[in-house]
């Protein structure tokens, strides 16, 4: 057993569950930064400032792949929005996922082209 860990690993657990929110931290000050700039004005630094973590736990490989883990993140909240009960899908139309993909692709260019300082 590794020293000052439980039996149970109850601090590698927490030590996960804090850097999950870390991680969120920075991809909710991210999405707020990139509304008033576009990313190639942003840096590392500056995204870690405004979520209030030190450079050191910028836990992403550089602020293009913090940028993907926030599109993963919003494609997420996109589609968990066309999530319907299992009951519900033998009335859902055959086009539906093309619709759904369609929507989707839409909301991501709007969101692109919004940082990168479009309207």
């Amino acid at each position: 057993m590794a020293v000052g860990c439980s039996a149970t690993g109850e601090k590698p657990r927490r030590a996960r569950k804090i850097k999950e929110q870390r991680k969120e931290q920075l991809l909710d000050a991210l999405e707020h930064l990139l509304e008033k700039k576009p990313l190639r004005d942003l840096g590392v630094e500056e995204i870690a400032e405004a979520a209030g973590i030190a450079r050191s736990r910028f836990y992403y490989k550089s602020r293009h792949e913090a940028l993907a883990a926030l599109l993963r993140r919003i494609a997420d909240e996109v589609l968990d929005s066309y999530a319907l009960p299992d009951s519900w899908f033998s009335a859902v139309p055959e086009g539906r996922p093309r619709v759904a993909q369609s929507h989707f692709r839409a909301h991501v260019g709007s969101v692109a082209e919004a940082w990168r300082g479009g309207s």
